[in-house]
């Protein structure tokens, strides 16, 4: 990206991480932690669960209030809610939207 002097300017999301193809990534060990505790989780089943990492911080009634209990205790960092399921929906996405 060149400005009128030829220089080069730095994206604004320079310094942030890029997550390119490793975005799935992102959460695959608090998907991990919530797979090895489902048993223990399912006793909560429709509320909402806060994981960071291996983490379980607890389970919540509503997504609201695991979000807000996430921010107050991870601050920005990257954390997981997630409602708690006996089976996971199977959700269906096109590309051929008109």
């Amino acid at each position: 990206m060149a400005n009128r002097g030829g220089a080069k300017r730095k994206p604004k999301w320079k310094g942030r991480r890029d997550l390119g193809n490793d975005a799935a990534l992102v959460f695959d060990a608090e998907r991990k932690t919530y797979r090895a505790h489902l048993p223990e989780l399912l006793a909560s089943g429709g509320e909402f669960v806060l994981i960071r990492g291996e983490n379980v911080a607890g389970t919540f009634n509503t997504y609201e209030d695991a979000l807000e209990a996430g921010y107050a205790k991870y601050g920005p960092a990257p954390f997981l809610v997630k409602r708690i399921n006996t089976a996971e929906p199977i959700l269906y996405f096109s590309r051929d939207v008109r």
